[in-house]
């Protein structure tokens, strides 16, 4: 998802993914370079998030290219162990394909390195957000704003009363009659 302080959309996009969205097939790191690439062409500092086991190691050549053609910066939360296992849906059981063939997710840790090489960091997810908390604060340190602005408020004293008390004394003359004796 592109960046967005939208924290409902988002929220909302995370609630439902589910095990449908689980690719049985290798990861295309390639796509998701190209998407990136579109994506940040126009942004001033690249970077991208990603939230990963890894995938194949030589699945992530495509994307370590686009990274470096395009200057773009990788962080990477790295989900799953080095041993790997078997995907299990929210009610305990193994997700397969419709062949049957189960999911088995191992991470990589060659993404990592490939975050490094761009500039980022990684870290490996575990079951506490300390380490999704360091993460945002290296993102935050490394990457704020060149360009500091500030601005200088004046501050004015209002004059406009002056000419209104003087409008509303013309007025109230001009409304006023001055009484006048006639001699008759």
């Amino acid at each position: 998802a592109p960046m967005s302080s939208d924290k409902a959309t988002l929220s909302y996009i995370v609630q439902n993914v589910d095990d449908k969205y689980i690719s049985m097939s290798n990861t295309d790191f390639t796509t998701l370079g190209q998407i990136s690439q579109e994506v940040l062409s126009k942004k001033k500092k690249k970077i991208l998030v990603l939230f990963s086991d890894g995938g194949e190691k030589e699945n992530l050549e495509g994307l370590k290219a686009i990274l470096k053609a395009n200057n773009i910066i990788l962080y990477t939360v790295l989900v799953g162990t080095q041993k790997g296992g078997v995907v299990v849906d929210s009610k305990g059981n193994q997700v397969t394909d419709k062949q049957g063939n189960i999911a088995f997710s191992q991470r990589n840790d060659a993404l990592g390195e490939l975050s490094l090489e761009s500039g980022g960091a990684y870290i490996v997810a575990n079951s506490g957000d300390q380490d999704i908390a360091k993460l945002v604060e290296v993102i935050k340190s490394t990457n704020t704003q060149d360009k500091k602005s500030f601005a200088h408020i004046k501050e004015r004293e209002e004059l406009f009363y002056y000419p209104l008390g003087a409008s509303l004394l013309f007025l109230l003359l001009a409304f006023s009659s001055l009484p006048t004796r006639r001699k008759i």
